[in-house]
């Protein structure tokens, strides 16, 4: 009866059931070859790849400064402006993007004989020039290696990870891109770590995971609050803790998990539960790049779990269907048109609901557009002033129910 009722209260809390069924589909292989430890971001309708090395933390690794393009329309990679050679090679590296402009922040030197190899220099990247910008380095001393990252608005959130001197930091700061300036905002309450996970989602962020030299691993789970500076605790990640996980939130859920342990979840950030969905089969791996365009999840290359070996150059693609289980519409009747568009979207309305609230959400999880209604009837919104990209159209009826579309402007 004990070993019972334990198993009902763990599936109570969790809530586990392999409801999701999509599969990974393999994509081009990355364009610069085998990469372990690569800095990645998301810019529009592109992802951006480059750095890292050849080998898993090996001395004998060779270190790139090489940033590759890639289009996931056409599953296509093109080479792009390397990072400029009077800075250093390096893997291990922060990336993000504000406001259409990429970053990477600190990372390790491609200089073994150098006993503090970690740095915190900030090059930024202009698609529009091709050109990398040296930026306000990163404030702590030391530098910072495998650290996590997040943006939110015009505004980034750095930190975590490993500096020279005083080994896994739980510090964090925010990054001002209009003001090129960096300020000191409240640690991380939980441990300090490195390589743990963050992104960015409806204005929030969320960290977790992660682990200490040489062999503490966590699973615990964090909602950051950029307006209050507050950090709140989510229920912890119901697997085991790791070493290079990846995690992503798409139309209210996050999605965590893979690395070196081989198994995914999505947390339902309403609901507050934990369900295991569908995973990439074959061997685990440490260091992977990672990267989400819209509502599609990229994870490739880093090198097979615990070997210091050769990295790999795969890229496999998880697509998430925007349709929300969360108090969702019916959307029988509910139309978008025309998408992709180049200015003018169309809303048809059901004449049974009566649409109180719309969002436009860019993939940075940025609320660009909000507007209160009280119709059933068309609406139209023009979305000509905005980036080409994809976006998220969320829609809410008079009860509070949602519903999520995708949407591109071309």
């Amino acid at each position: 009866m004990k070993r019972i009722l334990i198993l009902f209260l763990f599936f109570c809390l969790f809530a586990f059931s392999k409801s999701d069924t999509i599969n990974w589909i393999q994509k081009a292989y990355y364009g610069g070859g085998a990469n372990c430890a690569a800095c990645t971001f998301s810019i529009g309708s592109y992802a951006y790849v480059g750095t890292g090395s050849n080998e898993n933390h090996s001395y004998t690794s060779t270190f790139s400064r090489k940033f590759y393009r890639y289009d996931p329309s056409l599953d296509v990679w093109k080479r792009i402006a390397d990072l400029p050679n009077t800075t250093f090679a390096r893997d291990g590296s922060t990336g993000f993007s504000i406001n259409g402009k990429g970053y990477v922040c600190g990372g390790r030197k491609g200089i073994v004989t150098d006993i503090n190899r970690n740095i915190g220099d900030l090059w930024e990247y202009d698609p529009e020039t091709d050109f990398w910008y040296q930026r306000t380095s990163f404030p702590r001393v030391g530098g910072i290696l495998e650290g996590t990252g997040f943006s939110i608005g015009l505004k980034a959130y750095i930190g975590l990870g490993v500096g020279n001197i005083a080994g896994e930091m739980n510090d964090f700061y925010e990054y001002n891109q209009t003001q090129n300036k960096w300020t000191q905002l409240s640690d991380f309450p939980g441990s300090p770590r490195r390589n743990a996970i963050g992104f960015s989602m409806n204005g929030k962020g969320y960290v977790g995971l992660g682990w200490t030299y040489p062999n503490i691993y966590y699973k615990d789970f964090w909602e950051y609050n950029p307006l209050t500076d507050n950090w709140t605790k989510l229920p912890d990640f119901p697997g085991e803790g790791r070493i290079s996980a990846i995690g992503y939130g798409v139309d209210g859920y996050c999605y965590v998990g893979l690395g070196s342990i081989n198994d995914f979840y999505k947390y339902d950030v309403n609901k507050r539960v934990w369900t295991i969905v569908n995973y990439l089969s074959g061997s685990t791996r440490e260091y992977p790049y990672s990267f989400c365009i819209g509502s599609n999840l990229f994870y490739g290359g880093g090198s097979y779990a615990g070997q210091y070996v050769n990295a790999l150059f795969d890229l496999w693609e998880y697509s998430i269907p925007l349709t929300s289980d969360i108090n969702a519409l019916s959307i029988i009747n509910f139309k978008c048109y025309p998408n992709p568009t180049t200015g003018i979207l169309i809303i048809e309305i059901p004449e049974n609901l009566t649409i109180t609230r719309i969002k436009l959400i860019d993939i940075s999880g940025k609320v660009i557009y909000e507007n209160e209604y009280n119709t059933n009837v068309k609406i139209e919104l023009n979305l000509a002033s905005y980036k080409k990209g994809q976006y998220l159209l969320q829609i809410e009826d008079k009860n509070g129910n949602l519903c999520t579309e995708k949407v591109i402007r071309q």
